[in-house]
């Protein structure tokens, strides 16, 4: 056990994806018995995510130090969504043009029912739908966009605060730290 915790993460996970391919392909329906332990990692997934998103934001806005700062950060933050999101676009159009996936499958046995309606959603609808009504719910929903609205006005909150908002920091920046090791725990 030693030996595998030694090898990087990123290596162990492609192990395990490709792990997770030979025993579906050799096991085929018979794999579905083992299912539970994918469905369990995903669980511990999806719990840490509110957490580790909230508590990381608001320790990494508000141990900037200075409100000054906060600004050019944003924008240099902005500039790296902006240009990792279109590398994200153009990638997956080109595998998907390249892999073309779905070519050949029979879609006769699928059960197509009517597509859901689609919205307009206007710019003032955009923007208040960004302003979380209540923090709580946010967080029960995992509404991500108004988590981090909420995350980033609480940081703000104890940088304008300033020594009155330390006692604040450190128990944001003690939450991030231990939601990092939770997630390495769930991880390994």
């Amino acid at each position: 056990m030693s030996t595998w915790l030694r090898i990087p993460l990123w290596q162990r996970v492609i192990a395990a994806l490709i792990l997770g391919i030979i025993v579906g392909r050799l096991w085929g329906p018979g794999a579905e018995s083992i299912k539970i332990i994918g469905d369990v990692f995903v669980a511990f997934i999806k719990m840490l995510v509110v957490p580790l998103i909230f508590f990381s934001l608001v320790a990494g806005v508000a141990s900037i130090g200075d409100l000054r700062k906060l600004g050019s950060v944003g924008w240099r933050a902005m500039l790296l969504f902006v240009v990792t999101g279109q590398m994200a676009v153009w990638l997956g159009l080109a595998l998907g043009t390249l892999v073309a996936p779905g070519l050949g499958v029979d879609t006769s046995a699928l059960t197509i029912g009517a597509a859901p309606e689609a919205t307009d959603t206007s710019w003032r609808e955009m923007v208040l739908g960004m302003i979380p009504q209540s923090p709580v719910k946010v967080m029960a929903d995992v509404n991500v966009l108004p988590l981090i609205v909420f995350s980033l006005l609480i940081g703000i909150g104890i940088l304008m605060a300033k020594e009155d908002g330390e006692p604040a920091l450190k128990i944001f920046e003690s939450g991030s730290v231990v939601m990092q090791k939770v997630t390495a725990i769930v991880m390994e």
